[in-house]
């Protein structure tokens, strides 16, 4: 009865307002949950679709991790196709996702936005009921977990920038769910790409602890919880973590990428990865066999251009094309 009169007060207080207000009452309400909408990045038009054609790729060409790795990147696709103007195939996309995961945040606030630009208050009152609905489910802890998650693969994909904030989203969720493998390996990945950019020496030494010893932890799930799939990229990012210039304790990384080969033939990350190992180590032509297999299976901007280089440094004869960017490389004479 205290719920129906809550709700009844409620829905008075929202006639009292005018028609700009309640859009902006409606507006917070959603922001209450895991959202990506109303993010903002420096991107131009060319700059968002060169982001959807290459998350486009991933989606349909790379390993997916299960369900919610499917869900975590057509968000994303979403969210640009929202900053591309496409509003029809952002409401198409994310209505594709909610049958596959009704309760997914970020696919719900999403729609609502979509729906609160256009001006369909009737359909935002709906998802709002839908969101304070799943509000009240006791897993709800799990369901909002999943939303920061959601979000963090956002940011982590679109902005280099927002890469610590995505990872403090990715920590929050852990402290819900300790086990899950795959937010732990976006963590690693994360502080990985951020080496450099720390210029924090102490900082930048707990990063690399912090970061080994949650894929540790995942090398330990094998096989009982985890696939070959984020097996052999674990292994793999161990070894770059090794093979760092910041990591003052280095240990020898050969082993963890030839292991990461051996579970993950076919992996093109664990390909280009384990590549760049030969190439340091001055074994052209086995890091030359890995980034043309890994082009062969999936071709993207890193291998064509890792490849172009390790051509010029071993003065291969032939002319070698980069189809990204147009460019030949071919020896001196």
């Amino acid at each position: 009865m205290a719920e129906e009169m809550q709700k009844i007060t409620g829905e008075m207080q929202e006639i009292l307002l005018d028609e700009g207000s309640r859009r902006e009452s409606y507006r917070e309400r959603i922001k209450r949950f895991p959202n990506v909408m109303e993010e903002s990045f420096e991107k131009t038009k060319e700059d968002w679709s060169s982001f959807y054609k290459k998350v486009e790729s991933t989606l349909n060409n790379d390993i997916l991790f299960g369900l919610e790795d499917e869900i975590r990147q057509k968000n994303v696709l979403v969210y640009i196709l929202w900053q591309m103007n496409d509003k029809f195939s952002a409401e198409k996309l994310t209505n594709e996702v909610r049958e596959k995961k009704p309760d997914n945040l970020v696919a719900l606030t999403n729609l609502a936005f979509i729906h609160l630009y256009d001006g369909n208050i009737s359909e935002v009152r709906n998802l709002l009921d839908n969101l304070s609905n799943l509000e009240e489910r006791e897993n709800f802890s799990l369901i909002e977990a999943e939303g920061k998650r959601n979000v963090a693969y956002c940011l982590a994909t679109i902005s280099f920038k927002d890469h610590e904030r995505a990872v403090e989203l990715y920590k929050e969720s852990l402290n819900v769910c300790p086990d899950d493998y795959l937010c732990m390996f976006s963590i690693a990945l994360l502080q990985y790409r951020c080496l450099k950019k720390n210029i924090d020496k102490e900082k930048r030494r707990e990063n690399i602890k912090e970061s080994i010893q949650y894929l540790e932890k995942i090398r330990c799930a094998f096989p009982r919880h985890i696939d070959k799939g984020l097996m052999g990229r674990t292994l793999a990012l161990i070894g770059l973590f090794q093979l760092s210039r910041y990591n003052f304790h280095s240990q020898p990384a050969k082993k963890y990428f030839q292991r990461a080969l051996d579970i993950s033939p076919d992996d093109p990350y664990v390909l280009e990865k384990s590549a760049n190992n030969y190439i340091l180590s001055n074994q052209h032509e086995e890091g030359r066999k890995l980034l043309e297999k890994a082009i062969e299976i999936k071709a993207t901007p890193y291998s064509h251009h890792q490849l172009g280089l390790l051509y010029l440094r071993i003065e291969y004869t032939k002319i070698y094309i980069c189809p990204n960017e147009q460019t030949i490389l071919k020896r001196n004479e």
